[in-house]
């Protein structure tokens, strides 16, 4: 039983039918009247002090239909978007994530962390200390870190994006801040300079720069999740632990 809405319904009829108990208790008679002025005085009443107070309900009525209705399309479009996480071709991207992000944790490959990352920077292939790095890979890097980026604009959408497990992001996040603040050091440095310490009027390099990064966006994302006193965690495992 959903007492909040019985308590607001029960709100709303005390507030229509309080100016006709007023009227009633100051004005009762024993009998109806037959004398139509009396009738009329009665019915000015009514639309002086009824008539303002339905005209407010009505419209907070449809102001909160307004709202349902734009929090429906919104849930609506994050659940869409869950089932194109799950289509063939980003799960095809996952899996190729997914290579990369065992080579990232490999302990006894030392040097691919930064090897991966300049591959990222220069978007050619490699291979790092005899583990290739090819296209795919950092094609399917950059399109999970777009994916949640993106996914990071949801900040109403928080309640929905935890029933919807979370987008997967658990599997991801750990593996996936580190990339994102490796690129930032490195594009940042690498960027081209002309652009950088260009003159021209209006131009704030430092805003540009920070609007390009993706951990701040991956942060933002922590806070929809409720992720963001998690960073120091070591496993899936730990995540949902702490959101449980």
């Amino acid at each position: 039983m959903n007492w909040k809405k019985i308590g607001l319904f029960l709100l709303l009829s005390l507030a229509i039918v309080f100016p006709l108990l007023v009227y009633v208790n100051k004005f009762y008679a024993n009998s109806l009247s037959p004398n139509l002025n009396i009738w009329y005085l009665f019915s000015q009443y009514v639309s002086g002090t009824i008539g303002p107070i339905i005209a407010l309900l009505t419209l907070c009525v449809t102001g909160w239909i307004a709202f349902e209705f734009n929090s429906y399309q919104k849930r609506q479009t994050t659940i869409q978007l869950f089932k194109e996480f799950r289509t063939e071709e980003l799960r095809k991207s996952r899996s190729k994530a997914w290579e990369v992000k065992a080579n990232w944790n490999d302990n006894t490959k030392s040097t691919y962390r930064q090897g991966f990352i300049n591959s990222m920077i220069e978007e050619t292939e490699s291979c790092i200390s005899g583990t290739p790095i090819d296209k795919e890979q950092i094609q399917a890097v950059f399109d999970l870190l777009a994916f949640y980026t993106m996914l990071s604009t949801y900040k109403h959408e928080g309640k929905t994006i935890r029933h919807l497990n979370y987008f997967y992001y658990a599997w991801w996040r750990k593996f996936l801040v580190e990339v994102a603040t490796m690129y930032d050091t490195e594009r940042e440095k690498n960027f081209n300079e002309e652009i950088i310490t260009h003159k021209k009027k209006g131009f704030d390099s430092k805003c540009f720069l920070q609007s390009i990064k993706y951990v701040p966006k991956l942060k933002k994302l922590d806070n929809i999740c409720g992720l963001t006193k998690l960073d120091n965690i070591t496993s899936t495992y730990d995540i949902y632990i702490h959101n449980s």
